[in-house]
């Protein structure tokens, strides 16, 4: 029962603030002398700008403004020439090259086909004891770049090498029993 009163104090409070909110709030919407065709102050600044308009050009005024009620903006005069003529070059420009000639690359390709077909048919006859063994040594004459020489160690790097070797190769720590780390 206390929750309920409680609650309903609380909703006819906010209720109250709503509504005196709503009085204080301004009318939404532009007041009615706030319109620019209304406005006294546009007005005038308007004339000023047709009076001054008038003294550099020494044109005669196109359109009065009254002085009072809505008003529409008179329409610009029609220009006889444009304000402003950009004096530009115009960057598509045909541009003339001279004629390719036609250069056909079927006999080069032709002759590197003819070429590669001769070369694979002295290739490609039977191979005989002969030329095995002249191969292998052929092979065997020539160095192995290959080759890896071991490094020279001395004392304590050749050990460090050791132990380092047998860490990579030997079982991982986690599979390792007891009898190893004593050993050690």
């Amino acid at each position: 029962f206390i929750a309920w009163v409680v609650f309903s104090v609380v909703r006819s409070a906010a209720k109250a603030a709503g509504e005196l909110e709503k009085k204080q709030r301004p009318p939404v919407g532009p007041l009615p002398k706030s319109l620019p065709g209304m406005n006294p102050d546009f007005l005038e600044m308007l004339r000023q700008l047709e009076r001054a308009s008038r003294g550099a050009g020494g044109a005669p005024e196109p359109h009065p403004v009254p002085a009072s009620g809505p008003r529409r903006l008179p329409a610009p005069a029609p220009a006889e020439e444009p304000e402003f003529v950009e004096d530009v070059k115009s960057l598509e420009v045909v541009v003339r090259r001279a004629e390719r000639e036609e250069v056909s690359l079927d006999s080069a390709s032709e002759l590197a086909a003819r070429r590669r077909r001769e070369t694979a048919a002295r290739r490609e006859r039977p191979r005989t004891e002969a030329d095995h063994a002249a191969f292998d040594a052929r092979i065997r004459a020539e160095p192995d770049a290959t080759a890896v020489e071991a490094p020279k160690l001395e004392g304590a790097q050749r050990l460090r090498h050791a132990l380092i070797w047998n860490e990579l190769l030997g079982p991982p720590v986690s599979l390792r029993d007891d009898r190893d780390a004593t050993s050690r």
